[in-house]
C-alpha cells in the first residue's frame, strides 16, 4: 500500500473510532438523563453515526475474501449496528471495541504484559467467576426492574449499576415487589464484590517470602521425622518383646 492510501485509510479509521466514541458518550449521558436521545437533535445524530457504521460493516464484509472470518473478528462491530431500542440499547457498548481496535490498545496491553498479569489478577480467588455470575445478576436485576417499574431497559442497567456499586443516587428507586427484591439482590452482589476484590487485592499483591515458605517446610519435616522415629522405636520394641518371648 502506497503513503497516500494508507494515510487516507488512518484518518478514515481515526474517523470511525471518533464517531462510535461520541455514540458511546451520548448512550451515557442518556442513561444519566442528562439527555433525551430519542428527541432532536440528538436522535438524529445517532441515527446518523448508525447509518455510518452499518455501511462500513457490510461495505468491509463486502470486500472481505473470507466472509466467516470476518464475522468471527468483527462480531462486536455486528452488535454494534444492532437496532437500539429495548433491551437492544445494552449492544451499543460493542461500539467502543472500535476505538480500542484502532488505538491498538489490546496489542499495547501485550507489549507491556499487562494482559498476563489482568489474567492472573482476575484469577485470584476465583474474582473472574464471580464477576460473570455479578454480571448476570445485573442483567438479571435490569430486566425485572425494567418490565415490574415499567422504564425503559437503559434507565433500569442505570439503576442497576448505581446500586450495585453501593453509589445510589437516589433518582430512580423501586416501587414494586419485584423491583425491590431486584434491588436486594444487587445489594448483596454489590457488599459481595466488595469485599471480595478487597481481598483479591491483598492476596494478589501479598509478597511471598521465601524464607517464611522455607521454615515452613522445615517444620513439616521435622514433625514427619519425628513421628517416623517414634513408629521406629515402636517396632524396635516389638522386636524385642518377640526376641524375649521367644527366648523363653
Amino acid at each position: 500500500m502506497n503513503p497516500r492510501k494508507h494515510k487516507i485509510l488512518l484518518l478514515y479509521q481515526l474517523f470511525i473510532a471518533l464517531i462510535a466514541l461520541i455514540s458511546i458518550l451520548l448512550l451515557l449521558f442518556d442513561c444519566a438523563h442528562a439527555i433525551n436521545l430519542s428527541q432532536s437533535p440528538y436522535v438524529w445524530i445517532d441515527r446518523g453515526i448508525w447509518a455510518i457504521l452499518v455501511i462500513d460493516y457490510f461495505t468491509r464484509l463486502a470486500l472481505s475474501k473470507d466472509k466467516l472470518r470476518f464475522f468471527k473478528d468483527n462480531i462486536w462491530d455486528l452488535l454494534s449496528i444492532i437496532p437500539t431500542n429495548s433491551i437492544f440499547t445494552l449492544f451499543r457498548f460493542a461500539r467502543v471495541a472500535r476505538v480500542f481496535h484502532i488505538l491498538r490498545v489490546l496489542r499495547l496491553f501485550r507489549l507491556v504484559g499487562l494482559t498476563v498479569r489482568l489474567k492472573r489478577f482476575f484469577h485470584t480467588d476465583g474474582l473472574i467467576y464471580y464477576l460473570y455470575l455479578s454480571c448476570g445478576i445485573l442483567f438479571i436485576a435490569s430486566g425485572m426492574y425494567s418490565i415490574s417499574e415499567g422504564v425503559s431497559f437503559s434507565t433500569a442497567f442505570w439503576w442497576a449499576l448505581t446500586t450495585v456499586s453501593t453509589v445510589g443516587y437516589g433518582d430512580v428507586s423501586p416501587t414494586t415487589l419485584w423491583g425491590r427484591i431486584a434491588a436486594v439482590l444487587l445489594m448483596v452482589v454489590g457488599v459481595s464484590i466488595i469485599g471480595l476484590l478487597t481481598s483479591t487485592i491483598t492476596t494478589y499483591f501479598e509478597p511471598t517470602n521465601p524464607h517464611e515458605v522455607t521454615k515452613k517446610e522445615i517444620a513439616k519435616l521435622h514433625a514427619e521425622n519425628k513421628q517416623l522415629h517414634q513408629e521406629l522405636m515402636e517396632i524396635k520394641q516389638l522386636l524385642k518383646d518377640q526376641q524375649h518371648h521367644d527366648t523363653k
